[in-house]
């Protein structure tokens, strides 16, 4: 049985997380069409598919459409046929699209540093450790 005051605890600490101003301006990247081009920022051939944006972002395949057709309306993602196979799309950032997610993962940088210059080394280690053993113990499941 869980000890209710930890779990008091806990969910308070995790509710004040989220209230960060530094956490809110973070949270963007995870959730909804910055995570698309996130994503795509991230990988090393800069391509996916839908159906591969739909699974690495767990969001269903009509989620990922609303975001494409979003995104290339505002010229940050281009859609093209694989040449391989003529029946599937392509994803990629444009030029717009990879300085528009450049700019945001470089204000990433600058919370990270604030977040080390407020916690000091020692206690950004520790957090790091312990985000660590979560993902890790989160993603096993």
């Amino acid at each position: 049985m869980v000890d209710k005051i930890i779990e008091e605890k806990l969910k308070n600490s995790l509710i004040g997380i989220y209230k960060l101003q530094d956490i809110k301006a973070i949270m963007p990247l995870v959730n909804g069409e910055s995570s698309l081009l996130f994503l795509l920022f991230l990988s090393e051939d800069h391509i996916f598919s839908p159906g591969e944006i739909a699974k690495n972002l767990k969001v269903t395949k009509g989620r990922v459409t609303v975001m494409l057709s979003s995104l290339f309306d505002k010229k940050l993602i281009d859609l093209s046929l694989d040449i391989k196979d003529r029946r599937k799309i392509q994803v990629k950032l444009t030029e717009n699209g990879r300085k528009k997610i450049a700019s945001q993962v470089e204000n990433i940088g600058i919370i990270v540093d604030s977040m080390i210059n407020k916690l000091g080394e020692t206690r950004a280690k520790e957090l790091t450790s312990l985000l660590d053993y979560m993902i890790k113990e989160f993603n096993s499941n």
